[in-house]
């Protein structure tokens, strides 16, 4: 159970397109694929206004280029086995503010939570976007399309530690805290909609400077 005399914050993160921005690197595992068949898809701006627009998946969007259903099956398997590739992981771009991280950090304990299968690769990354050190405890879960693997997770660390929330872009991260009744806060820089009964910032910064602000009152 929680001790007691746990009075420090505790604030979970997701990482990907919560504290950096992974859209160009899911759109160029896309563009290769089908570059491989000589077929031109999107442009990356229209990439990004498909996806929204429709409220889409990366294979939605995939689908209007499919000519049979082995090269759907295909693009599953490129797609699965290098989304997480060194190459196109290189192309993910910060979105937190590292400077206002460091403030954070003197007022809250952080655990990252993300969806990733490759934690060599993972922790990788954390080391060269130079976040590694942020973070209390790292938590690389596989995706199950049987059940939310945040979810357990969750409960665990509720016992743990003094929860402030839960941040993250995706229902699926809102779903999670919900089960376990963590306070979900969303932030808007993934390409979902998040239509929940939540505090929706625009970004991760947006958030740390409002917490950091009611802090110093």
């Amino acid at each position: 159970m929680k001790k007691p005399f746990l009075t420090r914050q505790t604030i979970i993160l997701d990482l990907d397109d919560t504290l950096i921005d992974t859209k160009k690197r899911q759109y160029h595992v896309i563009k290769d694929f089908f570059l491989k068949k000589d077929i031109h898809i999107k442009n990356f701006e229209d990439y990004k206004k498909y996806r929204i627009d429709n409220h889409c998946s990366n294979y939605e969007f995939a689908l209007q280029y499919f000519v049979s259903d082995i090269m759907a099956e295909e693009f599953k398997l490129f797609f699965i086995n290098n989304i997480e590739a060194i190459k196109y992981l290189a192309l993910d771009e910060l979105i937190i503010d590292t400077e206002l991280f460091n403030k954070m950090i003197n007022k809250y304990d952080f655990i990252l939570l993300s969806l990733r299968s490759s934690k060599t690769n993972s922790i990788n990354q954390l080391k060269d976007l130079e976040l590694m050190s942020f973070f209390k405890e790292i938590h690389f879960l596989t995706h199950s399309t049987v059940v939310n693997s945040k979810t357990s997770i969750l409960a665990d660390l509720k016992n743990k530690y003094n929860i402030k929330s839960f941040v993250g872009d995706m229902i699926y991260d809102y779903e999670a805290a919900n089960s376990n009744q963590i306070k979900f806060v969303g932030v808007d820089t993934g390409l979902f909609n998040l239509e929940v009964d939540s505090e929706i910032f625009s970004s991760i910064n947006r958030y740390f400077s409002c917490i950091n602000s009611v802090q110093q009152n």
